[in-house]
């Protein structure tokens, strides 16, 4: 009989029916070339399109192995400002009160401001290059990640991302480092306090991950099926300017257990920077790809993001390049305008925005003209489908 193989979770991986079994094979799973690697993650749905089953999230596949290089330093450095437009309300989660087990949260803020932290923007960036670029996967349970996707171990060899953004490994290297540093650097996203901007509501539960659905993050092998992204919420989008009859959903009384939020009313715009330094003209193009995205795709910020919460349209509305050799960034003299960023784009599309599955696979996901109806709600019922979450391309 074949060894059983437990999640590390072992009551709940029983409760769910998940195993992780090592069959009796001539091959060794960790050792499968990217094509069988793609087969491991391939699940065709049962259903029809007309009947596919409509979940918050959905995860984009993996793809090939992590290709990890040497670090190299570019000729490119500079600033990029940018304008953030929430297209649905937003949540980010500032100063907490509470009344018993009844949480008042209200959105971030200083004196004067609304803010997005530039750690949760660079986050939301870095999710999207890793994506695209399959760098390797951070994760509190490393031992559901594919052997292929573990985290970067060696400074002098690294996957996209992290020779992006910087990193930590375990074990220094012969001259003592264990840490990298990026070269990417993100200011807090800011909307001055004018008028009337928040709402308060109570909000059903969150949506956040819990035990009860490990059975959709995990494939046939007891691994992580992918990156994970929530779909935006097309009724919502359709009615940016009348998105209180969504209230009506997303809202619950207010319980000891539940948490009123102060949410940010849509289509409040948001400006930040982000500089960089030291970029190759192939990191360059992808940084500006992930802010910017393509025609109909938005990110999702913040928290709620199963609630149809988050929805924005990033744009870059300034783009410098700075002189060579000079380090200060206070200095800085641009020598370059923002029309000159389609020039770094052409850079990556054959490499990277051309047959790539995962692109694809985002293109549906973060599409905000996607089909799905979660105008009743975004709450999984706890048979759906009995775990059988289909791919993300099946709703195209």
């Amino acid at each position: 009989m074949a060894q059983k193989k437990s999640f590390s979770l072992d009551d709940l991986a029983k409760a769910h029916g998940i195993e992780r079994k090592v069959e009796e094979k001539k091959e060794d799973y960790s050792k499968y070339e990217p094509k069988k690697y793609k087969e491991r993650n391939n699940f065709t749905p049962k259903s029809s399109n007309s009947t596919l089953f409509t979940y918050p999230f959905n995860f984009v596949s993996l793809g090939d192995k992590v290709e990890k290089e040497e670090r190299k330093l570019g000729k490119n450095s500079g600033k990029i400002e940018c304008s953030l437009i929430n297209y649905t309300p937003i949540f980010t989660g500032g100063e907490k009160s509470k009344s018993g087990k009844h949480t008042t949260e209200q959105f971030l803020e200083d004196k004067d401001n609304y803010i997005i932290s530039a750690s949760t923007l660079k986050g939301e960036i870095r999710n999207i290059i890793e994506t695209i670029t399959h760098s390797c996967i951070r994760c509190k349970n490393e031992e559901i990640v594919p052997e292929e996707f573990k985290p970067c171990d060696n400074l002098k060899r690294l996957c996209f991302a992290c020779r992006l953004f910087g990193t930590t490994v375990e074990k220094a290297d012969e001259n003592g480092n264990s840490a990298y540093s990026g070269r990417v650097y993100f200011s807090d996203a800011k909307l001055p306090k004018v008028g009337n901007s928040t709402t308060v509501i109570t909000l059903k539960p969150m949506g956040e991950p819990r035990e009860t659905l490990k059975k959709y993050y995990l494939d046939r092998f007891g691994e992580i099926r992918g990156r994970k992204f929530y779909w935006h919420h097309t009724n919502q989008l359709e009615n940016k300017k009348n998105y209180q009859n969504y209230e009506n959903i997303i809202k619950d009384r207010a319980k000891p257990t539940t948490t009123t939020v102060h949410f940010l009313k849509p289509l409040k715009t948001f400006s930040f920077k982000v500089e960089f330094k030291n970029l190759t003209d192939i990191e360059l193009g992808m940084l500006i790809y992930a802010l910017e995205l393509e025609k109909d795709l938005l990110h999702k910020i913040g928290r709620g993001k199963a609630l149809g919460l988050g929805s924005c349209k990033i744009s870059i509305n300034s783009f410098e390049l700075f002189e060579e050799n000079r380090y200060n960034f206070s200095s800085f003299t641009p020598n370059r305008k923002v029309e000159d960023k389609n020039i770094y784009l052409e850079k990556i599309k054959n490499r990277y925005l051309e047959n790539n599955s995962q692109v694809k696979q985002l293109r549906v996901i973060l599409n905000e003209k996607n089909k799905l109806d979660f105008s009743k709600g975004a709450y999984l019922r706890r048979d759906s489908n009995k775990g059988n979450m289909p791919e993300i391309l099946s709703y195209k």
